[in-house]
């Protein structure tokens, strides 16, 4: 038995071993994830020990299933989730590339530009809602609504079509592409 105290708060709890305050962990939900409660540790020290009661406890708080992001070189967080009962069941890569990194054969493409308010600005988020609910399914369903998805989305959308369907799309703000391509996943957000 380890001595293990926690203190609930709204939306946190404190932890504290062997009447030593070992921090905090944060909970809070994603509007559009009603099904998980997302966690971020601030703990002093990343006992694995204690990593099973402590998450056992708060999954009986907050009687739903328990989600972290964090990066993946954060080795110390990794190891105690993963002995807290955590699995990693996704991954989102940030990359920087040019024209120059393209393996394949370029074939000229001409992008159109839609922006809010036009019917294809709108299909286009429809497309990409569509694609985020299936890449969302099986690890934590999309609950939010349209509307909210939609609104979170930039302005502007820049599109390919083919065959008069659009084949790839990308919304563009602040240097991350939020898009959906026929043959490549997009960029996670």
């Amino acid at each position: 038995m380890t001595a293990l105290q926690v203190h609930f708060q709204p939306n946190s709890v404190v932890i504290y071993h062997k009447n030593q305050c070992i921090g905090t962990i944060d909970f809070h939900k994603n509007p559009y994830h009603h099904q998980h409660t997302y966690l971020k540790c601030h703990l002093k020290q990343y006992d694995t020990s204690l990593a099973p009661s402590l998450f056992q406890v708060i999954r009986q708080h907050t009687k739903q299933p328990l989600q972290v992001m964090l990066d993946s070189t954060d080795q110390t967080r990794i190891t105690f989730l993963e002995s807290g009962g955590f699995r990693c069941l996704r991954k989102c890569y940030q990359m920087d590339v040019s024209a120059q990194d393209y393996l394949g054969n370029p074939e000229p493409c001409d992008f159109q530009i839609a922006e809010q308010a036009s019917s294809i600005y709108n299909r286009c988020c429809q497309l990409l809602l569509d694609y985020y609910k299936e890449t969302h399914e099986a690890i934590s369903p999309f609950t939010g609504s349209k509307e909210d998805f939609f609104n979170e989305l930039p302005s502007t959308v820049y599109y390919h079509t083919a065959h008069n369907e659009i084949q790839s799309l990308a919304f563009i703000e602040d240097n991350e592409i939020m898009g959906k391509e026929s043959r490549t996943p997009p960029f996670p957000r």
